[in-house]
């Protein structure tokens, strides 16, 4: 598929997620890091939707057992995937069939991992928020893993009639 995913900056990113996760547990801030910052960007080229979900699952599923290396001290640090979907329309809909989110795949925007404090005070709140568990499987993660459906826009995105901000969430159970 996308050759050899085993090569990447392995270095770089348990530096990263070390200091992600000590500052985060500090000041309650999250941080992030896009996968094209651990993989070489052009991993991610010229993929349809489905090599394109596949490779980020694969980078995120083989990235797992460090995270959870890193953040074993850290009781109240988590982290997830975030992946964009395409999306064009103000109307909330819901999770769509597994068909149509193949479709919404946004292959122009990489994934980031995030690290983040649970009950987190200083997360923004959203007017309208929407978030499930995919009721199908899209990919085979040898860990344990969850991937939630979001659909969200703020009070000001609602008045604007700005569309809704859709995403994947792939969590670390």
């Amino acid at each position: 598929m996308a050759g050899n995913l085993t090569k990447f900056n392995n270095t770089a990113f348990k530096n990263w997620l070390s200091k992600a996760a000590f500052h985060t547990s500090h000041d309650g801030i999250s941080r992030d890091i896009h996968l094209d910052q651990i993989v070489p960007k052009r991993r991610f080229g010229k993929l349809d939707n489905l090599l394109f979900l596949e490779l980020c699952c694969k980078i995120f599923d083989l990235l797992i057992p460090e995270i959870l290396i890193q953040l074993e001290g850290f009781n109240n640090i988590n982290s997830y995937m975030s992946l964009e979907l395409i999306n064009e329309s103000d109307i909330f809909s819901g999770i769509p069939q597994k068909k149509e989110l193949e479709t919404m795949i946004n292959i122009k925007l990489i994934p980031e991992i995030i690290i983040y404090k649970l009950e987190n005070d200083r997360i923004l709140p959203k007017n309208e928020f929407y978030r499930c568990p995919l009721p199908f499987d899209i990919y085979n993660f040898k860990n344990n893993t969850t991937i939630f459906y979001k659909e969200y826009r703020s009070f000001d995105e609602k008045l604007n009639g700005d569309a809704y901000a859709k995403e994947l969430n792939f969590m670390i159970q």
